[in-house]
């Protein structure tokens, strides 16, 4: 496990050509991974911000509604984000298996678990990317509210309760919790994705 969190591989090969590109684009989810972690660490962020707005917030309505939108529309984000996380650890295990000239120095094992970790760490990420990117179809016909409510008494979506996201998804209850322990472990994933590459980097 990487214990220099502040690390991350810089990957470069000039020959052979072929794989040129291919080291490009690995550099280029390489990079992504960051950026997806930094997105979920502002969500994470904004939503300590709104709770502490909202402990001094006006009794006023519409205030109190508008700033706990900020808090939903954080963890709608952060929803998507984690999705587009699993994504590129996917992508960067595709793009180092064709880079035939570093492979054999490449952890491809410890890639090859990274997904499977990330959905241990976040057990329903893709139902609530699914309830957030396509909620309109959640909801299109009174059946197919009563198909994603099942047998809950009632149903609701894009639900926030503190850090917690909601969704009913085919009559469960999808969630995400946006907590600095959420964080924490997607840190921790991305930290020993780049761990892979630490024979191959060129610093």
């Amino acid at each position: 496990m990487n214990t220099d969190r502040s690390w991350r591989p810089i990957i470069f090969v000039e020959e052979p050509p072929e794989e040129r590109d291919a080291a490009r684009h690995l550099m280029l989810h390489i990079l992504m991974l960051d950026s997806h972690e930094s997105s979920f660490r502002d969500a994470v962020r904004l939503l300590e911000h709104v709770e502490t707005l909202l402990s001094k917030a006006d009794s006023a309505r519409d205030d109190v509604l508008t700033i706990s939108s900020w808090g939903t529309i954080a963890a709608n984000h952060a929803s998507i984000t984690i999705a587009n996380f699993r994504d590129t650890i996917s992508a960067i295990a595709s793009a180092a298996g064709q880079c035939a000239s570093l492979k054999d120095r490449i952890d491809m094992k410890s890639l090859g678990l990274m997904v499977e970790r990330l959905a241990t760490a976040f057990p329903n990420h893709k139902e609530s990317r699914d309830g957030f990117a396509h909620s309109a179809d959640k909801m299109f016909s009174p059946e197919k509210i009563a198909k994603n409510q099942g047998e809950h008494e009632t149903f609701f979506h894009n639900h926030l309760e503190g850090r917690r996201l909601s969704y009913m998804i085919d009559g469960k209850i999808a969630t995400l919790d946006l907590t600095e322990e959420s964080l924490s472990m997607l840190t921790s994933i991305k930290d020993d994705v780049y761990e892979a590459f630490r024979k191959v980097s060129v610093r």
